[in-house]
């Protein structure tokens, strides 16, 4: 029987053509984005120069064009990380994370780049950005503590996966902003999927499952860890202790300087979004703002609570662990439908109301439907 080779980092030496390739799935997340921003840099040089440009209607137009190559840049990264994603997990579940990281670090390293010019920096103080943090913790250091496993599902399958619902998170694959939400959101759900099903000792065969250990004992104690066990160990160890720090942090220390200097928070947006917000806008009238921002911590509290909740269930159910991860994937790709087809829609409906001009054929090609639909209109 062949031995699985240990995950141990750049070994290559020892196990030729595997840790080629383990080397490769390490680089081409990192390597993918650090190309587009480089595109985009050069974009924005080529911004810098339209200032010599004569019309100011040339300007736009090169503005445009060079927006659109930036767009199809990330459009082609977005898709190639579905795929790659999508055959990673199938096939090798516990070197997912292989690919996560220089995924996750890359995008949220460019986000740190351009929040800190918009003076959103303090947004990356979010409790979905440590959960990942977390999660990139467990893979390197601490893969044999089934203790710390267990906090990364639950946050991974509590509020970080619900999120994508509650922010309505889009699979929009030429926007670099809306693409990086949905990996912070959905891959450490994705991570966890494999680790709890195909990783030790769950699974003691497949690639790389060896190098963690999910639960204590055998495959049948995970599915004799406590509600209790999960719940209020993820809240001890983690949870909490970030919900006190980022309070006394975030809102406390730092309260009046970002204010001050008009930076913003997860507390500028959530101000704004039903139905919370004008709940809390009401609060702000008549209770101090330190008192109002505890509420708004108390629901995230009572929020992230109940999602957990819901991810014990899928701890002991494969099958619902693997709808889950579904719904909440196919929930993106709606987002980003409906945002797709509130931009083009006018062209279908001009398309189909002049019955007197033939309908583009790209248009037709894209809409098979509105073919047949305006067809009729057209006899």
């Amino acid at each position: 029987m062949l031995s699985d080779p240990p995950i141990g980092f750049l070994s290559l030496p020892h196990h030729g053509v595997y840790d080629l390739g383990r080397l490769l799935l390490v680089l081409l997340p990192g390597v993918a984005v650090l190309a587009a921003v480089s595109r985009q840099s050069k974009v924005v040089a080529a911004f810098a120069q339209l200032g010599d440009l004569q019309e100011r209607s040339d300007r736009q137009q090169a503005l445009a064009t060079k927006a659109v190559e930036v767009d199809k840049q990330w459009f082609i990264i977005g898709v190639t990380n579905i795929m790659f994603s999508v055959y990673i997990l199938g096939a090798f579940p516990n070197l997912y994370y292989l690919f996560f990281t220089p995924k996750v670090l890359s995008l949220i390293i460019v986000r740190l780049v351009k929040f800190y010019r918009k003076k959103q920096h303090f947004l990356l103080w979010d409790f979905c950005y440590w959960a990942n943090f977390l999660c990139i913790f467990y893979c390197w250091v601490m893969p044999k503590s089934p203790a710390v496993f267990r906090t990364v599902f639950m946050c991974a399958n509590g509020p970080l996966a619900w999120s994508v619902l509650a922010f309505n998170h889009a699979m929009i694959f030429h926007s670099y902003a809306h693409m990086t939400s949905v990996v912070v959101h959905v891959s450490p759900l994705l991570l966890s999927y494999g680790l709890r099903w195909y990783a030790a000792p769950v699974s003691e065969t497949s690639i790389g499952a060896t190098h963690f250990l999910v639960c204590d004992g055998d495959a049948e104690s995970c599915l004799d860890v406590s509600f209790q066990t999960l719940l209020f160990g993820t809240m001890a160890r983690f949870y909490l202790w970030w919900l006190i720090l980022y309070y006394i942090w975030i809102f406390v220390a730092l309260g009046s300087y970002i204010e001050r200097n008009s930076y913003q928070t997860l507390w500028d947006r959530i101000l704004v979004m039903k139905p919370v917000g004008p709940i809390l806008q009401k609060l702000l009238k008549r209770w101090p703002k330190l008192l109002v921002q505890l509420v708004y911590l108390l629901v995230h509290l009572i929020f992230s609570t109940a999602t957990m909740c819901v991810a014990v269930v899928l701890w002991h159910s494969q099958l619902a662990h693997f709808m889950f991860v579904c719904a909440i994937g196919i929930s993106t790709v709606k987002n980003a439908a409906e945002f797709y087809f509130d931009v083009i829609s006018s062209k279908y409906e001009e398309a189909a109301a002049n019955s007197k001009v033939p309908v583009s054929k790209k248009i037709l090609s894209a809409s098979g439907a509105l073919g047949e639909l305006s067809e009729p209109l057209r006899k």
